[in-house]
């Protein structure tokens, strides 16, 4: 029967290691970390945006500091499932929900008007971005509205 010397397996110094298999598995195990972490990201918005919605205020939603501070998010869903912008004409939308937001890019000229809610969670370095929007129909008045994800934030 061979015998197994544990004396030298015991013996590699870490930078044997590390030249082996070891730095692989290091670098497999960042690289892990680093592509789940907004998944992470993407969850926890999903569920804290769930716990802390709350009902829609016009002036609130108006208010651009609460805006950049993540408010208009926590009234979405109430706004949508209301269905209090459908029938409105562009002036009473406007009235509503205040001036449609800047920094529009071309995946949203399909639409009237859009305006900017949040960055979208686990979006890399902020690149998408959920964006409220409505389309007119026939008469000028609001037919559809949701909420969709389009590249670049506002100005």
């Amino acid at each position: 029967m061979p015998r197994i010397d544990y004396k030298r397996w015991s013996r590699l110094e870490p930078s044997s290691w590390l030249k082996g298999a070891g730095m692989p598995l290091v670098l497999l195990v960042l690289l892990g970390v680093l592509l789940l972490l907004p998944l992470g990201r993407s969850l926890h918005g999903v569920l804290s945006a769930a716990a802390e919605d709350r009902p829609f205020d016009a002036s609130e939603w108006r208010n651009a500091e609460k805006a950049r501070a993540g408010e208009r998010e926590t009234m979405v869903r109430d706004l949508l499932e209301s269905g209090a912008l459908l029938g409105l004409n562009r002036d009473e939308a406007r009235t509503m929900l205040g001036e449609p937001g800047p920094g529009r890019s071309a995946e949203l000229d399909e639409w009237d008007l859009a305006y900017w809610i949040a960055p979208e969670p686990g979006a890399l370095l902020g690149a998408e971005s959920r964006w409220l929007v409505l389309r007119l129909g026939e008469g000028g008045r609001v037919d559809e509205v949701r909420v969709v994800v389009a590249i670049r934030e506002p100005n």
